[in-house]
């Protein structure tokens, strides 16, 4: 028998929720300063946005960013003539992120929005493609954030999202939680395995669900280990090993008929 929105929000803590919000409002003004530097850095953001705008394509009209912080992602995806939307629980991010649009990308028709993921308040139906980068490894209910992305999704959308393997060894073996405390760890993080992630997409309704397995650099790798480490990459691309790739790119679509909402 499946809960209703508020039995399954009486399971949140209140207070936990306030702690991550108030996380991530002390990152704002420096959040984005880990993409800059290093080679290993500018390699790890590009190779996921240019995986991200392949599987979103161009046949649509509105993109909605989960968890979008400066909205770094949604910016750099978004085309003219299309309409966006990122929502985050974090004030200052979200501050943030007006402050860069209106300096660097006053051209799109983008707008930023406090919202809860796991009760948005946006219409059902409502967007044509959502995305999402490390966003359900900070939540309580990943399950309930899913369905919310699947409920404003329309008939025929896609989502692509970006969530950490849990069978890699940095976070199997919380060497995350030790080295990369400036990349955003809290108490509670849950990363996903890839059966972990498919499970996740198909409770929600989600068809066509495909899981890219992939490798980036850490961020903070010395220019001098670059070329090697992408050596590295291109021997963990290989099967089985690139089943331990650090991250997951999940693409999956919303059935043109959602049966569940029929009869």
């Amino acid at each position: 028998m499946m809960t209703t929105k508020t039995e399954q929000n009486q399971n949140v803590d209140l207070d936990y929720k306030l702690k991550i919000k108030d996380f991530f409002e002390d990152f704002a003004d420096t959040w984005d300063d880990r993409f800059q530097g290093t080679k290993a850095a500018q390699y790890f953001k590009h190779k996921r946005l240019k995986l991200m705008a392949r599987h979103l394509q161009d046949d649509y009209e509105s993109l909605l960013e989960a968890g979008c912080g400066t909205g770094f992602h949604i910016m750099r995806l978004l085309k003219a003539g299309q309409k966006g939307l990122g929502f985050d629980v974090a004030e200052k991010m979200l501050a943030r992120a007006r402050v860069l649009k209106e300096s660097q990308f006053k051209n799109l028709n983008l707008e930023f929005a406090k919202d809860d993921g796991e009760n948005l308040s946006l219409s059902s139906n409502s967007y044509d493609r959502v995305i999402f980068v490390g966003y359900l490894i900070h939540l309580q209910q990943p399950q309930q954030a899913v369905n919310e992305l699947f409920r404003v999704l329309k008939p025929g959308g896609r989502v692509v999202g970006l969530v950490s393997n849990r069978w890699n060894p940095w976070y199997s073996l919380n060497l995350r939680r030790l080295f990369a405390k400036d990349y955003g760890v809290l108490p509670r993080d849950q990363e996903f395995s890839p059966p972990e992630v498919r499970q996740l997409f198909q409770n929600a309704g989600f068809k066509n669900i495909r899981l890219e397995i992939f490798n980036s650099l850490p961020g903070k790798l010395p220019n001098w280990a670059y070329y090697p480490g992408r050596l590295l990459n291109t021997a963990f691309a290989l099967w089985p090993i690139s089943q331990l790739g650090w991250h997951i790119m999940a693409i999956a679509e919303k059935p043109r008929t959602d049966h569940r909402e029929v009869g």
